[in-house]
């Protein structure tokens, strides 16, 4: 019976992400080339007023704790994984603290 009910309501599960992963619109993307060549990022952002065509991924649901917290390859931020300062790009730019946590994460 409890098998039956459950079968019943696997059906309401579709489209929704797998346990322990979250829907997020991907604006970057780190484009690893083989043959030695240089790695890119490619802007994935759609126009500003088509937001509607942005690329959405399930992802997994990543969430932090200690000091010295490793990267999540493929699903993380350019802060972690590149080792940028946040606020680069910025017109006010990384505050000394984001250059030094940048500069730390880097191993510099």
């Amino acid at each position: 019976m409890l098998l039956q009910r459950l079968a019943e309501q696997a059906g309401r599960l579709e489209g929704l992400p797998p346990e322990f992963y979250r829907y997020r619109q991907i604006d970057w993307a780190l484009v690893i080339a083989t043959g030695g060549a240089a790695p890119s990022l490619a802007d994935r952002r759609p126009p500003p007023k088509s937001r509607g065509e942005a690329t959405v991924e399930a992802v997994p649901y990543v969430q932090r704790s200690g000091t010295r917290v490793p990267p999540f390859l493929l699903v993380d931020t350019a802060e972690f994984v590149l080792g940028r300062a946040r606020g680069e790009g910025d017109e006010h730019g990384p505050s000394e603290k984001d250059v030094a946590e940048a500069a730390r994460r880097r191993g510099e």
